[in-house]
């Protein structure tokens, strides 16, 4: 192999490593991105639990509230009644 064969190779083998240098370079860019793509959806899914949480604790306030609500009507109603039976 002669010197300027030798030159030749070695002056492709820079292009290619120069090029898989960009490549890496892109695919670390391309790797930032998705990681703070992925931070803000694990924000945006913890906030959503917790939005999930806090409906589901209003709810049990809410069935909590519906039942003291029932047993506050038939009391009411059984008092109505007796007092239509007293006052026949």
């Amino acid at each position: 192999m002669t010197h300027e064969e030798m030159d030749r190779y070695m002056g492709q083998i820079s292009d290619v490593l120069v090029g898989a240098g960009m490549k890496l370079d892109w695919i670390a860019e391309l790797n930032l991105v998705l990681g703070r793509k992925l931070e803000r959806l694990v924000d945006l899914s913890l906030k959503t639990e917790q939005k999930i949480d806090r409906l589901g604790d209003k709810i049990e306030q809410l069935v909590d509230l519906s039942a003291s609500t029932n047993q506050k009507i038939d009391r009411l109603v059984e008092a109505m009644l007796r007092r239509e039976g007293n006052g026949s």
